[in-house]
């Protein structure tokens, strides 16, 4: 008898485990399909019927683990079409979100820069369009008890109607908990106050400033954001000022960044494409293309900044790196034809105060600057800009390793250096080369010790780490390609 029920139980187990593995199967075919909270479970997997899907709002809670995620995907990928008030919150572990178009175009829909006046922030929605954030934080919100979810293969446009009743905007994506990933996703023509995605971590509900959040941002597409307003118009915020102290270590890595914010002809705007705002995160391997902003390391410390590409083909704002803080490394990265002045240089260090911790410039120290490229760009370095907040916050840099940088230009008009007092007391600087081909001269003040005039030097760019075609989602030109009508059938003009 024992012998016969010890198979059975056997067989038993093996059924359940290959049930367990396999998980279950949903079919969405309808907005009423989606629930208010949707518990997932290992293995599962949510097939969303091509269509347009207007006013979902739901919780995916549970999910999976490492060898068997949750899934919610479209069908076909690009076909299913969310309108009207959209919120998707990923409250669990091993969820992924795949193939979604979140797309508020309308009809004959405008995609040209808009200019501001001098003192106009916002907001600034498109009232024609067809969808938006269904509440605070945004489209898509992974909150303080996730960890290792996706975003990926999604595709945003103009999606900032105010139907959460904002009087400013919504990010689109709000990132919380540990080790969440977007990738593979394209965004443009945010038109309303605040980030695209915004890394904000919760001291309420999650542990603090010492626990990594890991998250990572990688091979998307940041598109066209031309109507821009002065200040909070950031693309990718990590954390803010109140929480610069936290270890965040995200990773933003391989993304390609066009006309990201593009305010032609000012300086006056928003010039924070990706603002850092805390500890340890790492930028690399992107590109910036005919953006009028830059990186700029304006709270926190320890970050990497490496092998990213600003190419400025004649836009009047574009820029590079601002840098305030400590301990940074800025490495490897290639500047092109560079128009950006001031505050908005190439490469700019700010003056600031030591020991600050609040959300005033904290002083510019230990940083290293290597290996650097800079190619006909208006005024390549401007070192101890001053920021105007008064004596607390006007030390110079200090302790800065400069090494290996070069820089070659055809500019006439404007210096190749600014330094408003000599900075090479302390640090390291060395083997480091300039030249100006048209006229050889310097224009500007160079550093006393570590830089050389070279009317030989050559600088060879190469290929980008990343092009446009490696990016965003797959079915990004048959969605960008479709007619208006086609792109919103079922919800007319609001």
């Amino acid at each position: 008898m024992i012998s016969f029920i010890k198979p059975l139980f056997i067989t038993v187990c093996c059924i359940v485990t290959a049930l367990s593995l396999s998980g279950a199967t949903y079919e969405w075919t309808s907005a009423a399909d989606f629930p208010e909270v949707m518990a997932l479970k290992p293995g599962d997997t949510v097939l969303i019927k091509a269509g347009d899907y207007v006013d979902v709002e739901t919780r995916f809670t549970g999910g999976g683990n490492r060898a068997e995620p949750a899934v919610v995907r479209a069908e076909e990928p690009g076909t299913v079409r969310f309108y009207g008030a959209v919120q998707f919150e990923i409250a669990g572990n091993y969820i992924v979100l795949e193939g979604l178009v979140f797309d508020g175009r309308p009809e004959n829909f405008d995609a040209s820069p808009k200019q501001f006046l001098e003192d106009d922030v916002g907001p600034h929605f498109d009232e024609r369009s067809l969808g938006g954030p269904a509440g605070k934080d945004g489209v898509i919100i992974f909150n303080e008890n996730s960890a290792d979810n996706r975003l990926t293969n999604c595709f945003f446009s103009n999606f900032d109607h105010p139907y959460g009743r904002s009087s400013q905007g919504y990010n689109y994506i709000t990132m919380r908990g540990f080790r969440n990933e977007v990738d593979h996703c394209s965004f443009e023509h945010k038109r309303s106050l605040n980030s695209v995605i915004f890394i904000k971590p919760d001291p309420g509900k999650e542990p603090g400033p010492e626990v990594r959040r890991e998250h990572r941002l990688h091979h998307n597409y940041f598109g066209e954001r031309n109507y821009v307003g002065k200040n909070g118009w950031e693309v990718i915020r990590v954390s803010d000022s109140g929480k610069q102290a936290y270890e965040i270590a995200a990773t933003v890595d391989h993304n390609y960044f066009y006309k990201a914010i593009y305010n032609p002809g000012s300086l006056s705007k928003e010039k924070e494409i990706i603002s850092n705002k805390s500890r340890k995160n790492r930028y690399m391997n992107n590109v910036f293309d005919t953006c009028d902003g830059q990186i700029t390391l304006r709270h926190g410390r320890d970050c990497l900044v490496e092998n990213n590409w600003f190419l400025g083909k004649g836009s009047t704002g574009a820029s590079g790196v601002r840098v305030i803080g400590t301990g940074h490394v800025i490495r490897g990265n290639v500047f092109d034809d560079i128009d950006g002045i001031e505050f908005a240089a190439t490469f700019t260090t700010m003056r600031g105060g030591y020991g600050v911790v609040d959300n005033q410039y904290e002083g510019v120290e230990d940083i290293v600057i290597e290996e650097n490229v800079f190619l006909n760009c208006a005024q390549p370095w401007n070192m101890a800009f001053a920021n105007g907040r008064g004596e607390v916050y006007d030390f110079p840099p200090r302790n800065l390793s400069v090494r290996g940088n070069k820089v070659l230009s055809n500019e006439i008009t404007y210096p190749m250096f600014i330094f408003t007092e000599d900075l090479t007391s302390t640090g390291s600087w060395e083997g480091n080369e300039y030249f100006n081909t048209a006229s050889g001269e310097h224009y500007g003040d160079v550093p006393t010790v570590g830089w050389v005039k070279n009317s030989s030097l050559v600088i060879e760019l190469g290929e980008p780490p990343v092009t446009r075609a490696e990016v965003g989602p797959s079915y990004y030109d048959s969605i960008i390609t479709a007619a208006a009508a086609a792109r919103a059938p079922c919800c007319g003009t609001l």
